[in-house]
């Protein structure tokens, strides 16, 4: 199973409900590694959506800057897809998905149950990500910094219990 950024936290998800049908795991930049609780104060369901009612081509390229360590010409390609929702007949209806998708990343982090993950595990980070994450109560993972190290697959093994590198 691999997931990227949210399909990070949902793969991970899948591998603690479902661990018969995951030989593997690789994250890749997933969220849910942090319970937001407690650190980002509570904002019921009716003020998320309302925020996200709000959106404009100026929010979501704010938004998407915060991802990058330097934004450059060629990301505004991703802002412009993103936006093309603001002008669809039925944006409430995205809105409504959005504001969900906050409440599901904020009310259900992942990072409390990695010790309940039974197969090998492989989380790659880039380097520039913002991340304090302790992982050495997980069974089998391999940390790796993607702008570090350069590996080839075949000396990658998964099951190693812990690799940090360059942290």
């Amino acid at each position: 199973m691999i997931g990227h950024s949210m399909g990070g936290m949902l793969a991970t998800r899948f591998t603690l409900m479902y661990p018969d049908m995951v030989e593997k795991l690789v994250l890749v930049d997933p969220i849910g590694l942090e319970d937001y609780k407690t650190f980002v104060p509570y904002k019921p369901l009716d003020l998320l959506f309302a925020n996200e009612m709000k959106a404009t081509y100026a929010s979501y390229k704010k938004y998407q800057q915060g991802y990058y360590p330097e934004w450059k010409p060629e990301y505004e390609q991703y802002v412009k897809a993103q936006a093309e929702s603001l002008y669809k007949p039925h944006f409430d209806k995205t809105a409504w998905a959005n504001a969900l998708t906050y409440q599901m990343i904020y009310e259900q982090p992942v990072v409390c149950e990695f010790k309940d993950i039974t197969v090998p595990t492989l989380l790659i980070i880039g380097q520039a990500d913002q991340r304090i994450v302790v992982w050495s109560f997980c069974k089998e993972v391999i940390l790796i910094h993607i702008s570090s190290i350069l590996f080839q697959p075949s000396q990658v093994s998964l099951k190693i219990a812990l690799y940090q590198a360059l942290i």
